[in-house]
């Protein structure tokens, strides 16, 4: 898991990811980076995040039988990749992803108790939904985009 979000983080540092209004980061998390430190037009914040999903899939991938942590990196990798084509990465395109790819691994967990992740790796899966379900609850609640 620490090397994927090495990895990951690394990655992050390839494109820009600072507060940038005229680019179109300017909503959302960007806010929450603007206010926090950046190092060559990187928010450490950005990098951080990646990191962080880095090692939730990482930590999904290695709780899952192999044949479907490849299917479920693959449908990882080719909505990444289909996303990044958009400037327009907004949590309400994102969050039903993540939310349905969450509970479709969490349905083919194994048995075998002895190849999934320490309890803290798993508490930290289930808030990141939980956290993802209470988003989606306030914009629908509140009217929010």
């Amino acid at each position: 898991m620490a090397t994927a979000a090495i990895v990951a983080a690394l990655l992050s540092l390839l494109p820009p990811t600072s507060y940038n209004a005229d680019d179109g980061r300017s909503t959302g998390v960007w806010e929450v980076a603007k206010r926090l430190p950046t190092l060559e037009d990187h928010s450490l914040l950005m990098v951080g995040l990646a990191g962080l999903g880095a090692a939730v899939i990482a930590a999904w991938m290695f709780a899952l039988r192999r044949r479907d942590a490849l299917i479920w990196l693959t449908a990882w990798v080719a909505f990444t990749v289909a996303n990044s084509a958009s400037e327009a990465a907004w949590q309400r395109y994102l969050e039903p992803f993540v939310l349905i790819m969450f509970a479709l691994a969490a349905s083919r967990l194994p048995r075998d108790r002895s190849r999934l992740p320490a309890a803290p790796a798993l508490a930290g899966l289930v808030l990141t939904s939980v956290l993802l379900a209470g988003v989606t609850a306030v914009k629908l609640v509140g009217g929010g985009q």
